[in-house]
């Protein structure tokens, strides 16, 4: 992934994922919006994903995570938008979490937009 250094948007979603987050996707330090959603991705997410201070939106709705939210996810201080919605066996999310919008497209996602 190092290759990869100038990447703002990673859309994954409905690519039918299965298994972990890998922890590398924390150094994809350029990262502003990371989609997920409708996979089957599942266990703990990693806590090298707060390492993605650029980021400004995770969604990660419909897998199967489960667990804890990271601490280290406190360090996301450009995040305005998370959707873990429908991953019923992740943990509480906590307030700093929980108050930001869960879902939405941006323009700022967009890589096609300046």
């Amino acid at each position: 992934m190092g290759k990869l250094s100038k990447l703002r948007l990673l859309d994954l979603d409905s690519s039918e994922l299965s298994g972990p987050i890998p922890p590398e996707f924390g150094n994809l330090s350029t990262l502003e919006a990371l989609k997920l959603r409708d996979n089957n991705l599942s266990g703990e997410l990693p806590p090298e994903l707060g390492k993605l201070t650029r980021l400004r939106g995770l969604f990660i709705s419909n897998n199967d995570f489960s667990g804890q939210i990271p601490a280290e996810m406190a360090n996301l201080r450009n995040l305005k938008m998370f959707a873990p919605y429908g991953n019923e066996r992740l943990e509480s999310i906590p307030a700093y979490l929980a108050q930001l919008p869960p879902d939405g497209y941006p323009s700022w996602a967009n890589p096609n937009i300046p």
